[in-house]
């Protein structure tokens, strides 16, 4: 214990600097995503607090529609005027003071009820809404769909077993969307999960806390003044894997909270208790859960991929006796993550923990002819890889001089 609370002292430190740098870049950089998904956009607070939650899909739309005829009118009124009065070989005319202010307001964000901007937004907050408007009709024809099946007399016994766990989660689903009564701005919830989604320095942190752990006790000769003790280098290994597993378990946790922080802060916390299914696709997912439920589900996934990447990560280190070394040989698993989360292959959205493929669909995957969770799927898988990499670590180990 003694060993271990040493290891522990000495490298918490380091991990939780790199930590906080790492993690205000991020925050940083998801600021940006939110300023570019209208979540300080005045304007569209004002139009947004407007609107009433039974009608607000079907009124933004209408005000899409108004604007968009609008626009369309004032450009077509300017192209007629412009081929009217255009003579060959003589420059474009000027259009007339009028018409050519409504065509600067046109361009301009914010400007008239025909501007381009104030289309785009509403086209935005129209998008928003799509999913909590259509959610519920969507289930809806799901379940029609499955009933439909069981009248028809249907087999397969896999299709049938289901069709029973979905209609059970989709009725909860419903269920939970009757007793949501009030409008949602899910502007910084969308763009919070996108960003995390998508969150490449998330695999640069594992990387710079976990690259180094066994090079460096390697190449100070720690390790091996350690095995000729009478604990002998095995114990030193398993403390050393201990540490560094919690240590990156405590940093994924830092990191994550402060991207959360930065969107709760930003106007996300009114959607916590939002049903899952008013997310921007997620309007079909069978998860009986809010916001905040995906929430917490995100953090303990990407803990999770966390340990799964520091015990590649260790075992690597451990196979170098310089730090340059291990951190070349490192950059392996994280060039291979960062490449797989740009994929749309759905083993690659799996692997690298993509939202919106374990919780935005059906959200069960067929082992054995039996419909099982695909969340729990990736669970069991996280912790079989952590688990094998860490016992061949340790085997690592025992089979070496030092």
């Amino acid at each position: 214990m003694r060993l271990l609370l040493f290891m522990l002292g000495r490298s918490i430190k380091p991990a939780v600097l790199i930590t906080v740098f790492v993690s205000v870049v991020s925050c940083v950089m998801l600021t940006f995503c939110e300023k570019g998904g209208y979540v300080f956009d005045k304007e569209y607070d004002s139009v947004f607090t407007s609107l009433e939650a039974d009608t607000a899909y079907d009124k933004v739309s209408e005000m899409a529609d108004n604007t968009r005829a609008q626009n369309d009118d004032l450009a077509k009124r300017a192209g007629d005027y412009i081929a009217a009065h255009t003579k060959p070989g003589s420059t474009p005319p000027v259009l007339p003071d009028g018409l050519a202010g409504q065509a600067v307001r046109a361009a301009q964000k914010g400007g008239d009820s025909s501007s381009a901007g104030q289309s785009e937004l509403y086209e935005f907050m129209g998008s928003s809404l799509k999913d909590g408007k259509e959610s519920e009709q969507l289930i809806g024809d799901k379940l029609s769909g499955y009933k439909r099946n069981a009248r028809r007399g249907v087999t397969d016994e896999y299709s049938l077993a289901l069709s029973a766990v979905l209609t059970r989660d989709y009725e909860q689903v419903l269920d939970n969307q009757q007793l949501a009564d009030k409008l949602y701005d899910t502007r910084a919830a969308n763009t919070y999960l996108e960003y995390i989604e998508n969150d490449m320095l998330f695999f640069v942190l594992i990387f710079l806390i976990c690259f180094s752990s066994f090079s460096s006790e390697r190449q100070s000769r720690r390790l091996s003044a350690f095995a000729i003790t009478k604990a002998g280098a095995g114990r030193f290994i398993f403390c050393r894997i201990i540490s560094a597993g919690l240590v990156c378990g405590v940093c994924a946790v830092i990191y994550c909270l402060l991207q959360f922080c930065v969107m709760c802060l930003s106007g996300g916390a009114g959607c916590l208790d939002m049903p899952l299914q008013y997310l921007k696709g997620y309007a079909l997912s069978s998860y009986a859960m809010s916001f905040g439920g995906l929430c917490i589900a995100a953090v303990v996934l990407r803990v999770l991929l966390a340990e799964v990447l520091c015990a590649a990560m260790l075992l690597l280190s451990f196979l170098s006796k310089r730090n340059i070394t291990a951190g070349l040989i490192c950059l392996a698993p994280t060039a291979v993550m960062i490449g797989l989360s740009k994929s749309d292959n759905s083993t690659a959205q799996f692997v690298t923990c993509k939202f919106s493929f374990l919780f935005g669909g059906e959200g069960y995957v067929r082992v054995f002819s039996t419909p099982y969770p695909v969340v729990w799927l990736y669970v069991l898988i996280c912790a079989f890889a952590a688990g094998a990499l860490f016992i061949t670590l340790i085997a690592q180990g025992q089979r070496r001089e030092y």
